[in-house]
């Protein structure tokens, strides 16, 4: 129960922690008023679920509700459903808490300057700060402007922009965001074109000049059906020589076999030879990692997704080279792998020569541009999963430090054995011993993960022995948002060694973060 503010306005929003008895946990939301907390006297207000799979949200903006008077809310599961989550209660119209709701009021940036921060948090996309809001905007997504925040920057004298949104906080679907890069006579223009719109990844980049220099123009950041997002915008400038530091194979990123991730784009890059690298289809813009083979002869490389420009489907190329130095006329392609079926590519060998120095060419199919990581691993490293099986799981402690565990390197185990395990291609495990009380909280914090973080699988289980298949399935998390399994029914038999499995849902992406295990009952 609340009572309504002053603005006659609200906003209720759930959000799921966890969810028994159905794994698609929907959820329903009503808001109630009442003369009396008698059941009789109630009459709806306003009603929403989520049966299309998103956290319910009612939205009372047009200040309807009685300033003073105490309204209810009722939460339950459709079908029987059950969960756990948060309600949060906040008022929409508050102007206060959305200062960049219109252009007119953006948040100004500056082209290779610092990042800007933005929030669409109590923005309604009204008139409520005496500017307006475009009423129309030309060639945008299909979408409503509520929750839209705005940016503006000046054009430099390239004429290209590179806008990237940082995702630093958010309620309901995370990093679902929309972004327009928006053109007008002046920022009070009843009408908008959009020059460049994706609501997919939050990178927008205009690199073919055709940018006004000197010319303002403004940016949109909305988040996709309803959702609130906050972080940080940058506008850089993809035609500066700078922006591509790893256009060619002799400034090529190092890699490191095992190492952590390597940052790579190909935004503002060129072409390079063809004759020289030979490729299956034709170069737009290249970019190198280079590396040194193993003992073992074994590299697996992987490129994961962290933005993408113009099209939906970030197609890339990625191909294994070897040369006798980065400026040999003439590369020699060992294998090439391409993600035209949606996947990131992949690419895996094992007969390297040791200590040999290889490089791996990154470019975007019919002139799409990407930017990712790389990462190196050696497949037939057997210690890059440590507690890739329960029988080498890590171990916690109940109330202890928080322990690192990761995927990166590992495989899983059968679905006849641990049950869950068949949808998750590289898992990892750690084990503990159940606290007196019976009770257990299990919170993963993630440390990277670039792509799939709405995939991420948690399950918890009970065995007689680490090989006393098929296991026994407690709980689990499915999701991306604060990944937790909480057991509070002291169902848990004291002293008794119990497991959890992490991994990601139908996917390869690996995933590596802490476990901290704390006991929830524990007075």
């Amino acid at each position: 129960t609340f009572i309504a503010p002053d603005s006659g306005c609200a906003e209720i929003d759930f959000d799921v922690i966890s969810e028994t008895c159905k794994a698609d946990g929907n959820a329903e939301l009503a808001l109630f008023e009442a003369t009396s907390c008698g059941f009789s006297s109630y009459q709806q207000v306003a009603y929403n679920a989520d049966f299309d799979e998103n956290e319910p949200r009612i939205l009372v903006a047009d200040s309807s509700l009685q300033p003073g008077r105490r309204y209810w809310i009722m939460l339950d599961g459709e079908h029987n459903d059950q969960m756990n989550g948060t309600i949060q209660v906040s008022d929409p119209c508050d102007t206060t808490l959305c200062i960049n709701d219109s252009p007119c009021t953006a948040v100004e940036a500056t082209v290779g300057g610092s990042p800007v921060p933005i929030s669409t948090f109590s923005c309604t996309g009204e008139v409520s700060t005496g500017t307006r809001v475009p009423q129309c905007i030309n060639g945008a997504p299909s979408f409503t402007q509520k929750n839209s925040a705005f940016m503006k920057f000046v054009a430099p004298e390239s004429g290209c922009a590179s806008i990237n949104f940082n995702l630093l906080y958010n309620e309901d679907f995370g990093s679902r965001v929309t972004m327009s890069l928006l053109t007008a006579d002046s920022c009070d223009a009843e009408s908008f074109t959009a020059l460049h719109s994706t609501d997919s990844v939050p990178l927008i980049a205009s690199n073919n000049r055709d940018l006004s220099p000197g010319q303002e123009y403004w940016v949109m950041l909305h988040g996709t059906n309803g959702d609130k997002v906050g972080g940080t915008l940058t506008v850089a400038d993809p035609c500066d020589p700078t922006v591509c530091p790893n256009d060619s194979a002799c400034f090529a990123a190092n890699a490191t076999v095992g190492g952590p991730p390597v940052p790579l784009t190909t935004i503002g890059c060129h072409a390079d030879d063809q004759s020289k690298f030979p490729h299956p289809t034709d170069l737009s813009n290249s970019a190198f990692v280079t590396f040194v083979a193993p003992s073992t002869g074994c590299a697996e490389i992987d490129f994961d997704y962290l933005g993408g420009v113009e099209t939906k489907d970030f197609n890339v190329d990625m191909a294994l080279f070897a040369g006798r130095s980065c400026d040999d006329s003439s590369f020699t392609r060992l294998l090439y792998r391409n993600d035209v079926d949606k996947f990131e590519p992949r690419i895996v060998t094992n007969t390297l020569t040791p200590g040999q120095q290889y490089w791996v060419l990154i470019d975007g199919i019919v002139g799409d541009e990407v930017s990712g990581v790389v990462t190196v691993i050696d497949p037939c490293d057997s210690s890059m999963c440590p507690s890739d099986t329960p029988c080498n799981a890590a171990v916690a402690l109940v109330g202890g430090d928080p322990i690192e565990i990761s995927t990166v390197g590992c495989t899983s185990e059968n679905e006849f054995d641990v049950p869950l395990a068949g949808n998750v291609k590289k898992s990892a495990y750690i084990s503990f011993s159940a606290p007196s009380s019976g009770c257990i909280e299990i919170d993963f914090d993630y440390k990277y993960s670039y792509e799939y973080r709405d995939n991420f699988m948690m399950a918890l289980y009970s065995a007689d022995a680490c090989s006393a298949f098929p296991f026994n399935e407690k709980a689990y998390f499915k999701g991306e948002m604060d990944p937790r399994i909480k057991v509070t029914d002291r169902k848990l038999k004291a002293g008794t060694t119990y497991w959890v499995m992490i991994g990601n849902f139908r996917s390869n992406e690996e995933v590596t973060g802490t476990i901290e295990i704390t006991d929830p009952c524990s007075t």
